[in-house]
């Protein structure tokens, strides 16, 4: 990486509410954000940043290098990850984002029931949906410009679905925190046991364990922040439902044979997964086992030592940054 290339100067999370976030991100960037219809009726949030005219250098910019699409995870929303739009932007690349249904500022897919789908399909179809929604509306251009799948924890079981479906043409991928499967407690495999029973009976209940928060990161004041901010929602338990959709999604993409076939689409594009050694979230030896899997010629795992499941919390948070943007000026050079 050229010396200076990706300097990070972040502003703390943990300090701005989400509402004055965006503000900020509308003072230094091209920003908009508004609401886009999904194919079920439902007004669902979105965001886009894009780098202003000239650069941190001074430099102008025709075009960005690459859109990138953010994907958040569970319970949390588009909003709280200016942060990385900025130093996305700051490197020439524009970003869009949106809340997934039932999450943040969008609608919900039952009346006042947050962190929850009735089928996990929907996630798949909003994302194609938003991406159709950026291409006409947002960034014409990106008709011809790359577009990257970026996604985050539970996001990224979201992001490996859309690309399988084969709806857009993505030019990479790269997750962070990766959600391939989950590390199953004596409690989430006797669940999992009873998951169909359980999602038809008590669909919108919460009463499926999902995470141990202290396992998430080593921040204290991602907690405080994640509970202070109203849009975010609980994921210590998540619905019936949305537990069995979750699992059926992760055993499907386990098993989809485009993973392991070196033509598929799936392998025809870059992918990057930057994962905490320490992470107790997910099950690390079946997600060894997808990268095994996967076919693509230019696949990477870069592994950050002692760092949890949400990297991007972590005090070394700016190490991760630095190592994706050396992996996306190397794939995405600047064109000006």
């Amino acid at each position: 990486m050229p010396k200076g290339r990706a300097h990070i100067h972040l502003a703390s999370t943990s300090s701005t509410s989400s509402v004055l976030r965006g503000q900020l991100l509308h003072s230094t960037l091209r920003y908009q954000e508004g609401k886009f219809p999904n194919s079920r009726g439902q007004n669902l949030f979105y965001l886009a940043a894009f780098p202003n005219d000239s650069t941190t250098e001074g430099r102008k910019r025709s075009s960005v290098r690459a859109v990138v699409l953010f994907l958040h995870p569970l319970g949390d929303h588009c909003r709280r990850y200016s942060f990385l739009y900025e130093f996305l932007c700051e490197q020439g690349f524009g970003v869009i984002a949106y809340d997934l249904v039932s999450h943040g500022a969008s609608n919900s897919s039952d009346p006042g029931v947050r962190a929850h789908t009735n089928r996990f399909r929907h996630f798949v179809d909003d994302t194609n949906d938003f991406v159709t929604f950026a291409k006409t509306t947002i960034f014409r251009e990106m008709q011809q410009t790359p577009i990257v799948v970026a996604a985050y924890s539970y996001g990224t079981l979201v992001g490996m679905h859309t690309v399988l479906s084969r709806q857009h043409h993505f030019a990479g991928m790269y997750y962070i925190g990766p959600s391939l499967w989950i590390r199953l407690t004596p409690m989430l495999r006797l669940q999992a046991a009873l998951a169909g029973p359980l999602s038809t009976l008590f669909p919108t209940a919460h009463i499926v364990p999902a995470v141990r928060r202290h396992w998430l990161c080593r921040d204290p004041g991602y907690f405080e922040d994640f509970d202070n901010d109203p849009l975010t929602t609980s994921t210590q338990k998540i619905t019936a439902r949305m537990g069995a959709e979750t699992l059926r999604a992760m055993r499907a993409l386990a098993v989809d044979n485009q993973v392991a076939r070196p033509d598929s689409t799936f392998n025809q594009i870059p992918a990057l997964f930057l994962i905490g050694s320490a992470d107790r979230i997910v099950c690390q030896r079946k997600s060894t086992r997808f990268f095994d899997r996967l076919a693509s010629r230019d696949k990477e795992v870069k592994v950050f030592h002692g760092l949890y499941h949400c990297l991007l919390e972590d005090p070394e948070r700016d190490d991760v940054l630095r190592y994706l943007m050396q992996w996306l000026e190397q794939r995405y050079p600047d064109t000006k």
